[in-house]
Formats: C-alpha cells, structure tokens, sequence
C-alpha cells in the first residue's frame, strides 16, 4: 500500500508490481553440446539436463502469462560467456538465469569401468545451490532473487548442498544462507558482467548416482520448475 494526501485525507492506495506479460526474463542455458560440463554418474553430459529443464520451464512460465521469455542459445552453438551476457544485457532483460547441474572435486570421485569407458560417481554430496555475485550493479536485487529462489525451493522439500562453501581448493565460496543454499560468488562472468539481477542455479548433483535418477524424472524437475516460477512471479510483484 501507498500513502498519499488528498485534500487533507490520509489516503491508502494499493501499489502493484510488473505486468508478468512485460517482464523480460532471460534463461540461460549452461555450456554446449561440445563443452558439455559436468559428467553424470551414468555419462551424461551437464549440458543435456540444462537444456531439458530450460525447455520445460520455458513451456511451463510461458502458460503463466510471461510473455518475454528467451532462452540464450537454445540451438547450442558455440558461444563465450560473454556473448550470453551481452544478448541478455542487449534485450533490456529484467532477470537472468543460469541453469547449470553440478559435479564434486576429483578427490571425491570414485571409478568404474562400463563398455570399456572410464566412469565416475560420488554420492557424498546432495542437492541444489544457488550463486549471485558482488559486483553484479544489481546485486542486491540478485542477492533479493537468490533467496526468493531458495526459499521456493526449500518449499518443494529439496535441500541444498553446502559442500562449495568446503575450506578446499576449487570451493572455499562464501556461503551467505545455508538454509537457502545460497552463495555469493564474485567472479562468475555471467553473473558480474550482466548488468540486470542475475543468478546462477545448480539444480542438483548429477554424479550423485540417486540425484541423477531423481533430475531425470518428471516429477522432480517439476518441482524445480515452479519454484523457479514462483520466485519469479514473486520477484516481479516485489518490484
């Protein structure tokens, strides 16, 4: 509610947030077929969970009434980091979002051998985590939207993982909400060079053996995708 004075009357006016429908949401979608990221405990790379759950969050916020909804590089060619922060800083985008699956250090890798392959797995670690940076110009709304995002999840009875924030090499990140699973990491360059509120979302372990069997059924990355969607109607609202 607003306040304002009209001809001396205290007056209570209701304040709305965006139009959904005018909302400019950019979905990210992590790596390409050539640079596939991470390797899932059956050997799937990173890059085809990515994609899958972009395309359905796609079709799903879309029948929520978001209209402006793009997906950078949906056809998987080969762009940098910052040939995605710059479609989405050139499109006026209102938020950004990455979707990523996540992996461990080496040293917590156990492996197998299938078809004559080299395999890995490890299931000490478990859930999703969420990163914002510092030096995004809008990071305190991208620090407001990581912990709307958290709390959605949170909601859909998943857990975060809290193994980034580990006082070893290749993690040592900042962990601001263990609850939420949110970090703030600094240098992620599709975080810092956007110039709108963004974050970076690992929607689970995919070398967790019983995560992967998770994120590849419907009904989980379901519930991953409304929380996304909540969040996002709630951030917009907020705004």
């Amino acid at each position: 509610m607003k306040k304002i004075i009209f001809f001396g009357l205290l007056l209570f006016v209701p304040v709305f947030g965006c139009k959904i429908e005018q909302f400019k949401l950019a979905i990210d979608i992590g790596h390409t077929p050539k640079r596939g990221g991470a390797t899932s405990a059956t050997g799937v790379k990173e890059y085809v969970f990515n994609k899958r759950l972009a395309l359905e969050l796609l079709h799903k916020i879309r029948k929520e009434g978001f209209k402006k909804v793009h997906i950078i590089n949906r056809q998987g060619d080969e762009i940098s980091l910052l040939q995605r922060v710059q479609i989405a800083n050139n499109n006026n985008t209102n938020l950004f979002i990455s979707l990523h699956h996540d992996s461990v250090q080496t040293k917590y890798l156990t492996y197998y051998q299938k078809d004559g392959k080299k395999m890995h797995y490890s299931d000490k670690y478990a859930g999703y985590s969420i990163f914002y940076s510092k030096y995004n110009p809008e990071n305190n709304n991208s620090k407001k939207y990581a912990m709307l995002l958290g709390e959605k999840l949170s909601q859909q009875s998943m857990t975060p993982t809290i193994h980034h924030a580990e006082k070893i090499k290749g993690e040592n990140r900042e962990l601001i909400d263990e609850k939420r699973g949110v970090y703030q990491f600094e240098d992620l360059i599709v975080l810092k060079k956007t110039t709108m509120p963004s974050v970076l979302l690992e929607s689970g372990i995919i070398v967790n053996r019983t995560e992967e069997n998770k994120l590849n059924t419907k009904e989980y990355r379901d519930k991953i995708v409304d929380a996304i969607i909540k969040s996002v109607k709630e951030y917009c609202h907020s705004q």
